[in-house]
């Protein structure tokens, strides 16, 4: 998938992204520095957790992510469309 793009601030869009991924459930925000943000996410079924990272990159004016599921080669794709819900609210789409 494709870095998100911001306008503005890093500041400002580093705060819109966490208000958007704390209203998540099960969710806790591991690591919260600088250009960098980690999350760890519980699945609703069996706790299995996925881990998110969030990197800003200021002066492309985008926000590069990975996010994986620690146990298992497959995740029915709940990582990708968890993203896809992610860069939807973040676009205000």
């Amino acid at each position: 998938m494709d870095p998100i793009p911001y306008q503005g601030s890093m500041e400002n869009a580093r705060r819109r992204l966490l208000v958007i991924v704390r209203a998540l459930p099960r969710v806790s925000v591991v690591e919260d520095r600088g250009n960098y943000i980690k999350l760890e996410l519980r699945s609703s079924f069996f706790s299995f957790v996925d881990d998110v990272e969030f990197e800003f990159d200021d002066a492309k004016k985008v926000i590069d992510f990975r996010s994986a599921s620690r146990v298992g080669y497959y995740d029915f794709g709940v990582n990708r469309r968890r993203m896809q819900t992610i860069i939807r609210k973040f676009s205000g789409k």
